[in-house]
């Protein structure tokens, strides 16, 4: 019976109660179907609780944050943390009457201490208040707006939920303790810690969903009893604008600061995107494989065929008991991508950098493969669970690279860097509200950055109709234009089913758009959600948009078992001339693109290099009929 991957990664001292010899033996471990209470008939007994609460002189800051509640989305928008710590007293295991052994607890011990930001810009006065009962539920929301007072009542009810959810939840603890059931004091421990994990995790996660909400529902209901109380909303009244969160943000570090970098991965670009070799430790092997960095994957995913391909059974590695998750990644329509069971791996690495994430979902992902590709991508995701934890910095110039820096006091070596705020929104989506995407006549509000699709700017179903008529597309952001004559596309459901699900982040009306690789790619860019920053080289955004205007068009397809680059088209009044008055035609094979050999190079790259990126000549080979080998230059008119 497969309970969970942990015996390989959890192994606890075993100690037993008096009189209780030890046995060794190897055996499984296993929950027993029928509870195996020695009071028969009678439940199990609540496991003890032992609670303390503290409320901390320490003011809250956004790199605390990461260590006061790591896995709270948006540290720097957080004027309140609640640091949790359970764990449980006196576990040792017990020999049953039919010779097995289980396990018993002393008690459960858990700490919380609260914290709070100091007074500072991410407060405001009443008589700011927007004056709406109930908080606005799109998704801009009204989270600009708090004060101290009603911060120290979040926190403190934060705390009062989550003291009762351990309370309620003991009893569910206790009996699954009754339950566990293994031929070895060892196995019997493992399972007991494993069980006690899932525990603590489902408590987490409910504390963070259903808890966070009656909190948030709490504290705006003290806005508007004391607001009612000051008479504060008296009407007719003045618009209240937003304070924007680039105001309410902590200072930047001083330039002097030496900035650490922790890792240096090559990278792999695929039609724009990035991979990276990653090191997987798993089912006691270590793997190798590549995964897509997508920050429109709001969990990370590891590919089942790959593990099994690997000697690895994904079945070792699920987490029993937790529901299926939906699956989802960059630049698609409807959420609905999938089921994925949880799984657990023991370790993972990128060139030396330790992945800090150990989670993923079982899932098969199949992006990129020939003949549009020389490989096949990729073997797993990394998405938002991983972007939200560290400081990635993208490095498009050939060789692409990706680098991650240490998060603390982060600021850019380089000069001509500029950032944008960014928050995760409730789909697990980087979304910048600041920013806009606008023509020369219309302006539509919001952006979402999506590291996982290549196309320049997507402007979402809402505003399609509107926004057709546009012209000279821009991006602006904190009144700064980051760019201009952006391709703009209008991505439409494929199916009659997604369309009426209505669902996806492209359906959305805030944001507005999403920006993709197409965009990002041009230059470096970091990615610094643990500060609430999206950083973009201003001298990459003054880079035109380089698209194939050569009037050569290509593609890659199989022929007599081979991958061979065609030429589809050549558009006459275009550089492409000069082509068709060396004897070049429609259907026949390129050899070399700028001396690489076709054959090792993906569809992408050839683009990028008829579109100038690297350079205004690029050289075009083939074999004419006589069979000689044709080089021709080809001069870009840009």
């Amino acid at each position: 019976m497969a309970l969970l991957w942990a015996v390989f990664w959890c192994v606890l001292p075993a100690t037993m109660e008096a009189g209780e010899p030890l046995n060794t033996s190897p055996g499984l471990m296993a929950f027993e179907g029928p509870v195996r209470n020695s009071r028969i008939g009678a439940a199990p007994l609540e496991i003890p609780l032992h609670y303390s609460y503290q409320a901390s002189k320490d003011p809250l800051t956004t790199e605390m944050m990461w260590s006061v509640d790591p896995e709270q989305i948006n540290p720097h928008r957080q004027r309140w943390g609640l640091s949790r710590k359970i764990e449980l007293e006196g576990l040792r295991a017990i020999r049953l009457p039919n010779g097995r052994f289980g396990v018993k607890a002393n008690g459960i011990r858990a700490n919380a201490r609260s914290y709070m930001r100091a007074q500072g810009p991410w407060y405001q006065r009443l008589s700011d208040f927007p004056c709406e009962k109930v908080r606005p539920h799109d998704a801009q929301g009204a989270d600009w707006f708090a004060t101290p007072e009603g911060a120290r009542v979040a926190v403190t009810e934060a705390a009062r939920i989550w003291e009762e959810l351990l309370r309620d939840r003991r009893l569910k603890l206790a009996y699954m303790f009754e339950r566990v059931s293994g031929t070895t004091p060892e196995i019997a421990l493992v399972v007991a810690q494993t069980v006690f994990n899932n525990w603590t995790r489902e408590l987490s996660q409910d504390w963070r969903t259903k808890g966070r909400e009656n909190v948030d529902r709490l504290e705006w209901q003290y806005y508007w009893d004391l607001a009612q109380t000051e008479k504060t909303c008296k009407w007719p009244r003045a618009t209240v604008f937003p304070v924007a969160w680039e105001r309410m943000m902590e200072p930047l570090p001083p330039a002097s600061t030496k900035q650490i970098l922790l890792a240096r991965a090559p990278a792999r670009r695929w039609d724009a995107l990035f991979s990276v070799r990653l090191n997987v430790l798993v089912g006691g092997k270590k793997l190798n494989g590549q995964f897509l960095i997508d920050s429109g994957a709001r969990k990370s995913v590891i590919s089942p065929t790959w593990l099994e391909n690997q000697g690895v059974l994904p079945g070792l590695v699920e987490v029993t008991g937790v529901p299926p998750q939906h699956v989802t990644w960059g630049g698609q329509w409807s959420t609905e991508r999938g089921l994925a069971r949880l799984a657990m791996i023991t370790d993972a690495d990128m060139s030396g950098y330790p992945v800090p994430i150990k989670e993923f979902l079982l899932y098969d992902v199949d992006f990129f493969g020939p003949p549009e590709t020389v490989g096949s991508c990729c073997d797993g995701i990394l998405g938002i669970d991983f972007l939200q934890r560290a400081t990635i910095e993208f490095r498009s110039v050939p060789p692409a690279e990706l680098m991650v820096w240490r998060s603390e006091k982060f600021l850019p070596e380089k000069t001509g860097f500029q950032w944008v705020e960014s928050a995760i929104m409730s789909r697990s989506e980087v979304v910048s509200s600041s920013c806009t995407v606008h023509s020369e006549t219309q302006e539509f509000k919001g952006l979402r950055w999506d590291t996982g699709s290549d196309t320049f700017l997507d402007l979402h179903l809402p505003w399609q109709k509107a926004a057709k008529t546009g012209k000279n597309w821009g991006l602006v952001c904190n009144s700064e234009r980051l760019g201009k004559d952006i391709p703009v596309s209008f991505p439409k459901p494929e199916t009659e089913r997604e369309f009426e699900t209505d669902r996806g982040p492209l359906s959305q009306k805030f944001p507005a758009a999403d920006v993709g690789m197409g965009f990002l790619g041009r230059g470096s860019f970091v990615l610094d959600l643990p500060h609430g920053r999206v950083w973009l080289a201003k001298q990459s955004l003054d880079v035109p948009v380089r698209m194939n205007r050569s009037g050569l068009e290509v593609q890659y397809i199989f022929r007599e078992g081979e991958r061979v680059l065609i030429v589809e088209k050549l558009e006459k009044r275009t550089p492409a001339d000069a082509l068709f008055e060396a004897g070049l035609r429609p259907g026949m094979i390129l050899t070399q693109v700028d001396s690489k050999p076709a054959e090792d190079m993906d569809l992408w790259e050839v683009e990028q290099r008829l579109a100038g990126v690297y350079g205004e000549m690029v050289t075009v080979q083939w074999n004419s009929k006589k069979g000689t080998s044709k080089i021709v230059p080809l001069r870009l008119d840009f």
